[in-house]
C-alpha cells in the first residue's frame, strides 16, 4: 500500500531524497559496486558516501531547506560522521545497517545499472546538481563533484567501471 503526505516543505522533502540519491548514484556508477559496499562495509567506499551525504546536507541547508531524515537518520549525524564523531559515526552505521535490512536484496544505483548497460547516466541531475548548487552558494561539494567527473568520463567511453576509482574521488 501506498501512501502520500501533505507538506509545506517541499523543496526541502525534494533535497532530502536527493540527497539520499547521491550517497550511491555517482559512486556506484563510477565502481560498479552494489550498495553494501556503502551501507554495509566499514571501507572507503562507506567513508565517501558519508561524506557526500555532508556535503549535500550542507549544500541543501545553505539553500534554506529544512532536511528530514536521510534513509532514516538524522542530517546532523550524517554530518557527525563525518567529522568522525564516534556517537554519529555509530547513529549512521547502525541506521544504514537497518536500512539495509529493508532492501529485498543488494542493488547498483540507478546511474550504476545505466553505466552498466552503456546508456547515459542521470549523474549531472543528481552528484552534479548538488556540486552546482553548492557553487552557486558558496558551499564547496568536491566530492559530488569529483564522482559527477569520473561518471562523465565513463559516460563518454573514457574509463570503465572501477572500484580503483574510489582512489581519485577524496
Amino acid at each position: 500500500m501506498d501512501s502520500a503526505n501533505v507538506t509545506q516543505n517541499l523543496w526541502g522533502e525534494r533535497w532530502t531524497k536527493l540527497t539520499a540519491n547521491t550517497i550511491t548514484h555517482g559512486l556506484l556508477g563510477a565502481t560498479g559496486l552494489d550498495n553494501r559496499c556503502v551501507y554495509l562495509e566499514r571501507g572507503m567506499a562507506h567513508r565517501i558516501g558519508v561524506k557526500l551525504a555532508a556535503e549535500a546536507i550542507a549544500v541543501g541547508r545553505a539553500q534554506g531547506y529544512e532536511l528530514g531524515t536521510i534513509l532514516g537518520i538524522k542530517p546532523d549525524d550524517w554530518l557527525g560522521a563525518d567529522r568522525s564523531d564516534a556517537a554519529a559515526v555509530k547513529a549512521v552505521q547502525d541506521g544504514l545497517t537497518g536500512w539495509m535490512a529493508t532492501l529485498l536484496e543488494p542493488s547498483q544505483s540507478s546511474v550504476g545499472r545505466d553505466v552498466a548497460r552503456g546508456r547515459r547516466s542521470e549523474i549531472d541531475f543528481t552528484n552534479g546538481l548538488v556540486a552546482e548548487k553548492g557553487a552557486e552558494v558558496g558551499v564547496p561539494a568536491p566530492t559530488h563533484a569529483a564522482v559527477t567527473s569520473l561518471v562523465r568520463r565513463i559516460d563518454r567511453g573514457e574509463l570503465k567501471q572501477d572500484p580503483a576509482h574510489m582512489a581519485s574521488i577524496i
